[in-house]
């Protein structure tokens, strides 16, 4: 009797995985081939990515700007878990920063600096359509509490630029003064975006986001959510603004490059037709 009970125990265990899940994970609906759409808006930073040059009275600031996109992919499965996903999507790549166009005191030496009560900061915001053809692997880890799955994916697209800007100048002119002095000075913004003959960048894209399946709603068994970032590959910077500050004699004051990076993070969500 107490071997009986004993195997009786134990014979669960040694069951195949799929035999133990087959209750709990509904591989056909969740991993099946599939047709998917899917829309995302990252965010990414100028902070890092400005470059001091000559002069010390730099002024350039970063900024948040987003990169929304519209996709479709067609979704097949390998496996109950594994699947691999090939697609395309279209989308607007903006590179945002501030700068300050004047100065607003002068050093004991003369020399043109901003106050730290300055707030007159002008905002600027570069950007280009791009196209992106992908492909990614993915797996499906779960079911937790039998309705909620993880989502984890990583690939790679082509980023490819629809429009390069090859110049954009601003040019602005001021004065600062105190007491002692005036001093006069004009300042440059100019921006390039793409490179000759390069039509578009390799990046890397990761995913991890939330599934669900058997739940009272269709909408959810079909939709996920989760977070995504874009890597650059081949190419560091797609493009970049350089600030110039000259006297009246054309000398340089300062001068400072913000570079455009395609690094983004932020969140995609998607929805299975079939």
């Amino acid at each position: 009797m107490k071997k009986v009970l004993l195997f009786s125990l134990l014979c669960p265990l040694f069951k195949p995985a799929s035999a133990q899940n087959i209750f709990d994970y509904d591989a056909k609906a969740v991993n099946g081939d599939n047709i998917v759409v899917f829309g995302s808006v990252s965010f990414n930073s100028s902070t890092p990515m400005i470059k001091r040059a000559d002069g010390w009275s730099h002024t350039a600031k970063g900024a948040i700007s987003t990169v929304p996109s519209l996709g479709i992919l067609f979704h097949k499965s390998i496996g109950d878990r594994l699947s691999i996903r090939a697609g395309f999507s279209l989308g607007y790549a903006n590179y945002a920063f501030k700068y300050a166009q004047s100065y607003d005191s002068l050093t004991e030496n003369f020399t043109p600096v901003l106050s730290s009560k300055f707030n007159k900061y002008t905002r600027v915001k570069h950007g280009s359509g791009f196209a992106m053809p992908q492909i990614d692997l993915g797996y499906i880890f779960g079911p937790f509490k039998k309705m909620y799955l993880l989502e984890v994916r990583g690939g790679v697209g082509f980023h490819a630029y629809l429009s390069q800007s090859n110049d954009s100048i601003v040019d602005a002119k001021g004065s600062v003064s105190d007491s002692r002095y005036t001093y006069f000075y004009h300042s440059t913004e100019q921006a390039k975006y793409g490179q000759p003959a390069v039509y578009g960048s390799l990046v890397g894209n990761f995913y991890i986001g939330m599934r669900w399946q058997k739940t009272m709603s269709n909408f959810l068994n079909h939709f996920s959510l989760g977070i995504q970032a874009t890597v650059p590959i081949s190419t560091s910077e797609v493009g970049y603004s350089q600030l110039e500050y000259k006297n009246e004699a054309y000398e340089v004051i300062s001068r400072e490059r913000v570079e455009f990076s395609l690094f983004s993070f932020g969140l995609k969500a998607s929805y299975g037709f079939l």
